[in-house]
């Protein structure tokens, strides 16, 4: 990264993770999860690099250059791909929904990413809680699947300071072709007035 995407980017983290920590710390869950959420879709568009007009790039669900098919881009597989990569809690928990089955990270988006942006509350059958467990998902409840925001809002930031070190990492270089991708996108609505 160049001086000024390096500017950039330190500001960018710490408008996302900042806000995040003021809405945790004033116990504000349902915009600590929103801001959650939003944070997962907005650095998983730098991630899979998206673009102009949506014309995104490819990106393989493993990251890099090689593993399985690509998926298109768009900002469920943006929060997807990168709540895959980065946040493992998410990804190796599975939801039972009746007959159907899905990871955490598709469950995240559809409940939770989209049902409180959406609909100002998570969508059918999930809650929020607020426990000294390290779990994101602590279980079910009567009101059912509960996620816990402590660990959801610890996992973020360590997502988000490994895919920093991975953007750093020359033997990644993809990644950075992404990332740039999407800073440029931005470059669009000149970010300087937001400093």
């Amino acid at each position: 990264m160049n001086e000024e995407e390096k500017n950039f980017w330190d500001l960018f983290k710490a408008w996302t993770l900042n806000d995040i920590n003021i809405c945790f710390k004033n116990r504000a869950n349902i915009a600590t999860v929103i801001l959650i959420c939003c944070a997962i879709d907005a650095f998983g568009s730098f991630y899979i690099g998206r673009g102009f007009m949506g014309k995104e790039n490819l990106v393989r669900p493993s990251g890099g250059s090689g593993g399985s098919k690509p998926e298109e881009a768009g900002s469920r597989n943006a929060f997807v791909a990168f709540a895959s990569n980065y946040i493992p809690e998410a990804k190796g928990f599975v939801i039972k929904l009746g007959t159907k089955k899905k990871n955490g990270t598709e469950f995240l988006y559809d409940n939770f990413r989209n049902g409180l942006i959406h609909g100002a509350i998570p969508h059918g059958g999930v809650g929020i809680v607020r426990k000294r467990d390290r779990k994101i998902f602590v279980g079910v409840s009567q009101y059912g699947y509960l996620i816990n925001i402590r660990p959801f809002k610890t996992a973020l930031r360590r997502a988000v300071e490994q895919y920093d070190r991975d953007l750093r990492d020359s033997k990644q270089p993809e990644r950075l072709v992404r990332w740039r991708d999407r800073y440029r996108f931005l470059q669009l609505f000149n970010l300087k007035h937001f400093r």
